[in-house]
């Protein structure tokens, strides 16, 4: 059965490549391709229950992106959306309120500016889209892209597995790694905290510059009890504050005298991504020897696999969240299927747990 999808753009050329880069899949129909919001929301109510899937720009005439989506899910509240959006401070702002009003995913939306021929657009939309919409809608669309958008087969109940809540004990530092759903699953766990974190706290969101900037302060201010800024490399580390990587860097922490500091670099991507959790919790299982709480969230990929199986070896406490409450269980589920046997909580158990520390 093949995936329906709306495409919904101002621009004939995004419609054009977008249309044609998700149809060179003979598992994906693109059902319609329309210029503005208020066309798409008729098509949702025309076609309730019927489209799997839309791709969303937000900045069109007529009704924008953000005004679609909050018509679209007083209609369907299971129909997967992936925004596009422009890479700037207010093409930041605007996504993350799609994604806080229902949006899944996003993709960055870069404007050809004479730079590449359209047949190189499709292949770049192809790249960014497609891996997206397998991992949404859990269905093999045969991709050539290498990351790994699958639900491993171990489940929650597995024997890799540990069930209730841990005992936590004394915590030195937590470290945080998410992806697609993210956003939107940080910042309620965070908005549920209702004291003081104490501890120094390492946070990895797949995003690209610019986003990471704008996502600092929104995750600042949901929350009074920990200071959340994006990380800057030399910075030391420091009780009750949280350090998000900066999007295309890496994070590393290192030594140094009476304590640690952070370090970024753009060293080559991991798991296809930079940052990379991976990257961010091997550092710590190379530099850091006190107790650490990791925790991987919602993600499409392996990414934060291998550097949870570093910790594993040093005082760690891994905890992952569970498909159910997973927008993609990629991540979560690469970490259970390592053999390291996490902790596996829903997504409201995270605050409760942090309020612990």
């Amino acid at each position: 059965m093949s995936v329906k999808v709306l495409v919904v753009d101002d621009s004939v050329v995004y419609r054009s490549g977008i249309r044609k880069a998700l149809s060179s899949k003979s598992s994906i129909e693109v059902v319609k391709a329309v210029s503005n919001g208020e066309l798409a929301v008729e098509v949702i109510k025309q076609q309730k229950g019927t489209i799997d899937l839309i791709t969303l720009d937000l900045e069109m005439p007529v009704m924008d992106g953000i005004e679609a989506i909050k018509q679209i899910r007083k209609i369907d509240t299971n129909v997967k959306i992936i925004v596009f959006s422009a890479i700037s401070e207010r093409g930041a702002t605007k996504t993350l309120e799609a994604l806080r009003l229902g949006a899944n995913d996003f993709v960055t939306k870069v404007e050809n500016s004479g730079g590449g021929t359209p047949e190189e657009g499709v292949e770049l939309i192809k790249r960014e889209l497609l891996p997206r919409i397998e991992a949404l809608v859990g269905r093999d669309l045969e991709t050539d892209n290498k990351i790994n958008t699958s639900v491993p087969q171990s489940s929650d109940s597995s024997k890799n597995v540990k069930e209730g809540m841990p005992e936590l004990g004394k915590i030195d530092l937590i470290c945080i790694g998410s992806s697609t759903g993210g956003p939107e699953a940080l910042t309620k766990i965070l908005k549920a905290v209702t004291k003081k974190i104490n501890v120094p706290v390492l946070i990895v969101q797949h995003m690209p510059p610019v986003f990471t900037s704008r996502y600092a302060k929104s995750l600042n201010e949901a929350t009074s009890y920990l200071e959340i800024s994006e990380a800057k490399g030399g910075e030391p580390l420091m009780p009750g504050k949280a350090y998000l990587a900066p999007g295309d860097f890496h994070m590393r922490i290192v030594k140094q005298a009476g304590g640690h500091s952070i370090e970024l670099d753009q060293g080559e991507k991991e798991c296809y991504v930079r940052p990379s959790v991976d990257v961010t919790f091997r550092s710590v299982a190379e530099n850091f020897s006190g107790k650490v709480l990791a925790i991987i969230l919602t993600g499409m990929g392996e990414d934060g696999k291998r550097g949870m199986v570093a910790l594993s070896k040093k005082n760690v406490l891994p905890c992952v969240q569970n498909s159910e409450t997973s927008v993609v269980w990629g991540m979560p589920g690469a970490v259970v299927s390592s053999g390291i046997a996490p902790y596996v909580l829903s997504l409201n158990d995270f605050s409760t747990l942090l309020n612990r520390v």
